[in-house]
């Protein structure tokens, strides 16, 4: 069976997560409490490029309000989830 796999370089997303972590001005361990890791995995996500599993990226996004699609997502479809991402958070 075929499987198509894009590598994916997750460096970019990772120094995004420390550029946003850092302008609130949170600490590495911080974030690490808020998502449920360690800070060590924080760590590598950040600077070594490691993915994080679907559930703990978005956890990490939803708190530091990152706005992740221009990695993903042709524009069409960003505006598209950034509307249904914003329905959502303005219903909680």
């Amino acid at each position: 069976m075929y499987q198509y796999e894009e590598n994916f370089d997750f460096h970019a997303l990772g120094r995004e997560i420390k550029r946003k972590r850092e302008e609130k001005g949170w600490t590495q361990e911080y974030l690490a409490q808020l998502v449920d890791r360690t800070p060590r995995s924080i760590m590598y996500m950040e600077n070594r490029g490691q993915h994080p599993s679907l559930n703990i990226f978005f956890k990490i996004v939803i708190p530091i309000t990152f706005y992740c699609s221009p990695f993903f997502l042709d524009m069409s479809t960003q505006y598209l989830l950034l509307a249904k991402i914003e329905h959502i958070i303005g219903a909680l």
